[in-house]
C-alpha cells in the first residue's frame, strides 16, 4: 500500500492542475477586427494566459455587443483541447476561417474556435465591445472600442487601421 501511495503522490504533483479562472486571469490580448482580407473569414482574437495555473476553456463564452458565441476547440486546425496552458496564447477565430491560410501562427499557441461563422455577429470595423465569460458567466475580461458602453468598465480602446490588430 505504501507504494501505491508513493505513486500517487507522484502522479499527482507531475500531473497539471487545471483551475476556475478568477476575473483577469484571462486576458483578451489582441483583436484583429478589420483585416484587410474579407471580414468575414480572417476575424480573430488572441486570449493570453499569464498565470501559472492551467485553465479550461471548454464551454467558456466571447459576446460581442449582439450575439454570444461558446469557445471550442477548433475542429480543423486544432489539437482538439480547450486547456490553455501557465503563458501561453489562444488563437479564437470562427469555424470558416482563412487565417490560417494567410498568417503563421507559432505552434505552441492553442487554436480555439466559436461554434459558428462569425465572433459574435461579425465584429464590428468601427465600434464594438467584447466580454469573456467563464462557463459559469463570470466576466473574466472585457474590452470596448470605438464607443463607450455602460456595461463594460474603463475607457474604449481607441480605433486602428485597417489591417490593425489592436492590442
Amino acid at each position: 500500500i505504501g507504494l501505491a501511495i508513493i505513486i500517487l503522490f507522484i502522479l499527482l504533483n507531475l500531473t497539471p492542475r487545471i483551475h476556475a479562472a478568477e476575473p483577469g486571469t484571462i486576458q483578451i490580448n489582441e483583436i484583429m477586427y478589420h483585416p484587410t482580407q474579407p471580414d468575414s473569414t480572417n476575424e480573430w482574437i488572441e486570449l493570453y494566459n499569464p498565470t501559472q495555473d492551467t485553465i479550461d476553456l471548454t464551454g467558456w463564452t466571447i459576446a460581442d455587443h449582439t450575439e454570444t458565441d461558446t469557445i471550442t476547440p477548433d475542429p480543423t486546425h486544432g489539437t482538439g483541447t480547450a486547456i490553455l496552458p501557465p503563458d501561453i496564447y489562444a488563437l479564437l477565430t470562427d469555424l470558416d476561417t482563412t487565417v490560417y491560410d494567410i498568417m503563421t501562427i507559432p505552434e505552441t499557441a492553442l487554436r480555439l474556435s466559436v461554434d459558428d461563422k462569425t465572433i459574435g455577429n461579425g465584429l464590428g470595423n468601427t465600434k464594438d465591445s467584447l466580454a469573456l465569460a467563464d462557463t459559469d458567466g463570470t466576466i473574466i475580461d472585457c474590452v470596448e472600442y470605438g464607443e463607450d458602453y455602460d456595461d463594460i468598465p474603463g475607457n474604449p480602446a481607441p480605433l486602428v487601421h485597417q489591417g490593425h490588430s489592436l492590442a
